[in-house]
């Protein structure tokens, strides 16, 4: 009697073991990798748009105090000291 390590199906079906193990291992690698960039790209985009509301509060602000123009230096410097 043959040892089963000379058998076809051993050999099938330990190569289809070895490749299901290493599809899933990179499926997860892969899969963690984008979850980390995509938490990225959320960390990005959340302080890109506070970054703009901030931009556009200022603006407001410095519009409301800059119009109607009386003394445009000094209305400018009392804005930047706010």
């Amino acid at each position: 009697m043959e040892p089963f390590y000379n058998q076809n199906w051993f050999w099938m079906g330990l190569f289809t073991v070895i490749a299901s193990i290493g599809a899933v291992l990179i499926k997860e690698i892969i899969t963690s990798r984008s979850q980390i960039q995509i938490e990225k790209l959320k960390i990005y985009d959340s302080s890109m748009f506070l970054a703009h509301k901030k931009l556009y509060e200022f603006i407001s602000a410095a519009y409301n105090m800059l119009w109607p123009p009386n003394d445009p230096v000094h209305d400018f410097q009392e804005l930047m000291k706010t």
